[in-house]
């Protein structure tokens, strides 16, 4: 089995700033069903439910404190900006590849950790997303827009029907 997806090097962008040479980590969010068990009237076992998704969030953390990332906090309600993360993928077969996590949010904290003489003083920094959009090799696989009711999995929009009922569409 060859491994074709491996992560070689990332960065990301906040605001349009590019954010290379200082990225630590990225903590991608995550995308997890919200279900509820249901056991009815003459089922003999209970079933899950899905009732949509949790909430989406995503960290980056810095090896340094850059003010144009600390000036993003604090948005009024409502605002939200553009945060961008980028993946250089190597598989085995010598195929390269791009993945790219395009979001929209605000940031809801800031972390200055632990400031020590002689060591690296990192800044996280945690998001609250309304939009996501994952991409791999130029494939869009995953589409979220929570505030306009939009999920697109493999090119197949989910809601649709949801929203044309909701008179969204």
């Amino acid at each position: 089995m060859a491994l074709d997806y491996i992560l070689r090097n990332c960065s990301t962008f906040a605001d349009g700033y590019g954010l290379h040479g200082a990225v630590a980590s990225i903590t991608l969010p995550k995308f997890t069903e919200v279900v509820e068990e249901h056991r009815g009237g003459g089922m003999d076992g209970p079933v899950e439910v899905a009732l949509g998704y949790e909430k989406l969030e995503a960290s980056v953390e810095l090896a340094d404190a850059d003010p144009r990332v600390i000036g993003l906090w604090g948005l009024a309600p409502g605002q939200t900006k553009a945060f961008t993360h980028k993946g250089f993928l190597v598989g085995e077969t010598g195929t390269d590849r791009a993945a790219e996590i395009h979001t929209r949010g605000s940031i809801k904290e800031l972390d200055f950790g632990d400031w020590k003489p002689g060591e690296l003083a990192k800044l996280t920094y945690a998001m609250r997303l309304t939009y996501v959009k994952l991409t791999i090799a130029d494939v869009p696989l995953i589409e979220v827009d929570v505030l306009n009711g939009i999920r697109v999995i493999n090119g197949v929009d989910q809601n649709v029907a949801m929203r044309r009922a909701l008179g969204m569409a």
